[in-house]
């Protein structure tokens, strides 16, 4: 089954698709955030992941991400049109050859769309992604682990 579902995520790159930037992982913070041995930390744009307090789920969130992107890997960037959050993070989908990053933790089901415009490039393609994963009953999907979606845990909702 995994050789499946890692077929469904390796999509050949957008044509014209130039990376920004490389990145060496150094860690993985939770399931949408990762920090690059040149000190920038990535928030990985367009998908939302549990919180680590919403266990187990934003843990195992984590650890998935942390199992595709190991640290000392080097995985290139491709900038959000809207370049830095909030936080100071830059915003960026991650690329590791011709899979990406943010789209298979979404089909795999650790992870949830999330899209702020004016970051919608990818939108549809994670859109569907999403619609698999819920279909399939992928990762999270299969034991409630977006009964309460990260952003309204943030906001205290559920």
């Amino acid at each position: 089954m995994l050789v499946l579902v890692a077929a469904l995520v390796a999509c050949p790159s957008e044509e014209g698709l130039t990376f920004d930037a490389a990145c060496t992982v150094e860690r993985i913070a939770d399931g949408d955030t990762i920090t690059c041995t040149q000190g920038i930390r990535i928030r990985l744009v367009g998908i939302d992941t549990p919180e680590l307090d919403q266990a187990p789920f934003g843990e195992r969130s984590r650890v998935e991400l942390e199992a595709m992107l190991l640290p000392g890997e080097t995985v290139q960037l491709e900038y959000a049109q809207q370049r830095i959050d909030d936080f100071g993070r830059t915003l960026a989908y991650l690329w590791d050859g011709n899979t990406m990053i943010n789209e298979a933790m979404v089909r795999r089901g650790w992870a949830v769309v999330f899209i702020i415009p004016p970051n919608v490039r990818y939108e549809r393609r994670l859109r569907d992604a999403q619609s698999e994963a819920e279909r399939l009953g992928a990762g999270h999907w299969a034991n409630g682990g977006f009964d309460c979606r990260p952003v309204e845990h943030r906001h205290g909702s559920c």
